[in-house]
């Protein structure tokens, strides 16, 4: 479970971007923490759902279009996540990943490599 200390070293970044569109961004690795399978599939299963109901709506003339028309991506590595998001919904977004990120079982610490954690105790 993610703790306090774990959950304010991992903060939600919103960077605004422009014609109404913000890049909401998180970094594992700097808060040194890690998704477990079961996050992999719950954060990126909403980072889906967020990316195709916003596809719907472009598609429809209601939106803006995301970038990358019309196959927006998303960069997921273990390290960090990034997505594209309409600015006016960008803070509902965070606070959603936040709280999903706070249920049990999504995050855990960084393990640290065999050669990390070898160069740790000769040091």
């Amino acid at each position: 479970m993610m703790n306090d200390a774990m959950a304010d070293a991992l903060q939600v970044q919103i960077r605004k971007r422009r014609g109404g569109i913000a890049l909401v961004r998180l970094e594992f690795a700097n808060a040194g923490l890690e998704l477990t399978a079961d996050g992999q599939v719950a954060v990126l299963g909403l980072v889906h759902h967020i990316l195709a109901r916003w596809l719907s709506r472009a598609g429809a003339g209601r939106e803006p279009r995301p970038p990358g028309w019309p196959d927006p991506s998303y960069e997921y590595v273990p390290a960090a996540l990034s997505f594209p998001v309409l600015e006016r919904e960008a803070r509902a977004v965070a606070d959603t990943l936040s709280a999903l990120l706070r249920r049990p079982g999504m995050v855990k610490r960084l393990e640290a490599l065999p050669g990390e954690q070898a160069a740790g105790r000769s040091g």
